[in-house]
């Protein structure tokens, strides 16, 4: 059953990135070098990356209780995370626009904090599982809300499959 649904799900392929799957999880991403799988938390399950001033992460979480997925509700969900995340961050929501993955509304944004890391966010509710993508960088001269070739193709990459 499990390989079923992941056939129906478009799979994207950026040459030299590593594979990550998240069998329980139900999705899977690419990461520009071997990420690890991410245990520091019992409620994040995912994998993450690393890197000198880049930090990949890719993972989901289970809400006790499944949520609405209407546009209009996940619209006002999202916008209301982001509002939370930039205002206990102290930072400049730069842009957040809708994106669609499985015909289903997700959320992007990218998010100047005070110390001037950037993170680029892409977030999808589903029944109750949200999953998240984030890509962090410091040291990085942001002129526009622009997302990077590379951290767009990580988002890209990301698939996950429903539950049969």
């Amino acid at each position: 059953m499990k390989a079923d649904a992941r056939n129906n799900v478009k799979l994207a392929v950026v040459d030299n990135w590593k594979e990550a799957i998240s069998e329980e999880g139900r999705f899977r991403i690419l990461f520009p070098n071997t990420p690890r799988l991410r245990e520091d938390l019992s409620t994040l399950k995912g994998f993450s990356l690393v890197e000198t001033s880049t930090s990949w992460t890719a993972y989901y979480l289970d809400y006790p209780e499944l949520r609405k997925s209407d546009d209009g509700t996940l619209h006002s969900a999202y916008a209301g995370s982001v509002e939370s995340i930039v205002k206990r961050n102290q930072a400049q929501l730069l842009s957040q626009k809708d994106v669609r993955l499985n015909g289903r509304l997700g959320t992007e944004c990218v998010i100047l904090n005070k110390a001037g890391l950037i993170s680029y966010i892409r977030a999808f509710l589903y029944l109750r599982r949200m999953y998240m993508l984030e890509v962090d960088r410091k040291g990085e001269v942001v002129t526009e809300a622009t997302v990077p070739k590379d951290v767009q193709q990580f988002f890209d990459s990301f698939a996950y499959w429903d539950v049969n």
